[in-house]
């Protein structure tokens, strides 16, 4: 049976159990969205042997994503010689390596977690805006010796959008994401600590996980909105919003037909920054344990600034130098997710001057305040 998506499988296929697929060959529209099924060209294949007891042993045996029509968690099998995690991201570099995937039902799924060892590593979470260094402080985490740092594995995104969704109930979602930890957990070579930096979307998961794992650390990274929305925009190019969700987000402007069409440019990258901020204002008050991260204070103190994230996070004997060393090298080099190094601005300077005036009249902070909890920031320096 070969199959192109997931709307090929039948829809009680999760009753035959685990299953095997063969991948016949390759094809993303777009190197940086969401992985799925349809990733592949696919061929089900009967399988060499025990495909839970395949997971459950092997750790280049990880969650990629869901097929949640069927109930299923699929796993991407890449060789033992290819370390894919050391990678600037996760879910590209399975993508690029996988031999075969595999599917596995829920039920299933959560039994295997459960059955591995009681004792997990130290758990870091890194949340964020965008396009604001989190791949960077990905990288600094993998610098130390004793820790184990995944850049978006995707797995994780495909369960915010399925629980965003409706499709996923919180408990469900809450399960999927405890088991999802504890199989990336399975490490080939033993750590202390093991960090996971998610796409800027899974803010939303952040109170599930806490749920799951209160005493995680738990690191939201930002950035100024301006050089964000710049960024963003420089990389993906304008990506209008959906016309009922510019519509009933901003609803003011449909009376300002001057500032209609700038804002419809704009708006996508803007309101990505405000829900994430929002979100960890919100946690924050709510009594959840997240502090956050400036990007900016990272560049002009990077020392400094280390050292307080390592303390916070229960790592204070890490070595600040050695982590450091992750500053000088590009967490994106040679992608179209690169730095700015030639600081060429995206937006022009009238854009510039709307979105600071946007912040002035409909946002309670400035684009590039400074938010409560911030680990990184101290006024007297400034």
């Amino acid at each position: 049976m070969s199959i192109a998506s997931t709307s090929y499988l039948s829809p009680d296929a999760a009753s035959t159990g685990p299953c095997a697929f063969q991948i016949m060959g390759r094809g993303r529209a777009h190197s940086t969205r969401i992985v799925g099924l349809d990733d592949f060209r696919l061929e089900e294949v009967a399988p060499r042997e025990d495909l839970c007891a395949a997971v459950a042993e092997r750790p280049n045996i990880t969650p990629y994503c869901l097929d949640h029509k069927n109930h299923r968690m699929v796993f991407a099998e890449t060789p033992l010689e290819v370390d894919v995690s050391n990678a600037p991201l996760f879910y590209r570099s399975q993508y690029e390596a996988a031999t075969r995937l595999i599917a596995i039902p829920y039920d299933l799924v959560h039994e295997i977690a459960m059955r591995l060892p009681a004792q997990l590593p130290e758990l870091v979470f890194v949340y964020s805006v965008g396009r604001c260094g989190s791949t960077l402080m990905s990288n600094i985490w993998r610098c130390l010796n004793d820790t184990y740092s995944l850049s978006e594995p995707d797995v994780f995104t495909d369960i915010n959008y399925r629980h965003g969704e409706g499709h996923l109930t919180d408990q469900e979602a809450i399960h999927l994401l405890g088991s999802a930890v504890r199989l990336f957990s399975r490490l080939s070579i033993p750590r202390k600590r093991l960090v996971i930096k998610f796409r800027a979307q899974c803010i939303g998961l952040a109170e599930l996980m806490h749920g799951q794992h209160p005493t995680a650390s738990y690191v939201f990274m930002y950035r100024n909105a301006l050089d964000c929305i710049d960024s963003r925009i420089r990389v993906f190019g304008e990506q209008p919003l959906p016309e009922h969700v510019f519509r009933q987000t901003f609803s003011y402007a449909q009376s300002q037909p001057q500032a209609l069409a700038r804002l419809r440019r704009l708006a996508q990258p803007l309101l990505i920054w405000l829900v994430c901020v929002h979100n960890y204002l919100r946690m924050r008050e709510c009594g959840l344990p997240l502090v956050a991260f400036k990007y900016e204070e990272l560049l002009r103190n990077p020392t400094d600034s280390l050292a307080r994230l390592f303390a916070h996070c229960g790592a204070a004997d890490a070595s600040v130098e050695q982590a450091c060393s992750a500053m000088t090298e590009d967490a994106h080099a040679g992608t179209l997710l690169a730095r700015n190094t030639a600081d060429l601005r995206t937006l022009s300077s009238e854009d510039f001057e709307f979105l600071r005036a946007f912040f002035a009249k409909h946002i309670r902070f400035a684009p590039d305040a400074t938010l409560p909890g911030t680990l990184n920031f101290d006024r007297r320096s400034h």
